[in-house]
């Protein structure tokens, strides 16, 4: 679960900074001061909706390896219960 949840926070973290730098040089280019909240602001809602469409794959591993992780603690809490059980 480890390598898929790091795999998905970069590359969300990443497009974040490769938006920003977009944003700040884009509106450098056009004569505009973005500095500061509205750039992070700008940069969260730009990125976070070509995140939800470019990485759909990432999210799918994601959401499989904490699956399969729920799914082991499940069975180490059923034999857990079945131990303790058959010992009383």
């Amino acid at each position: 679960m480890g390598r898929a949840a790091l795999t998905y926070a970069l590359a969300r973290f990443g497009l974040f900074l490769l938006v920003a730098v977009i944003l700040w040089g884009g509106a450098g280019l056009l004569g505009a001061d973005v500095n500061g909240l509205p750039l992070l602001l700008g940069a969260a809602l730009v990125s976070s909706v070509l995140g939800y469409v470019l990485f759909s794959r990432q999210r799918q591993a994601l959401a499989e390896a904490l699956d399969a992780q729920r799914r082991a603690r499940a069975e180490q809490v059923a034999a857990r219960e079945a131990r303790l059980e058959s010992e009383s």
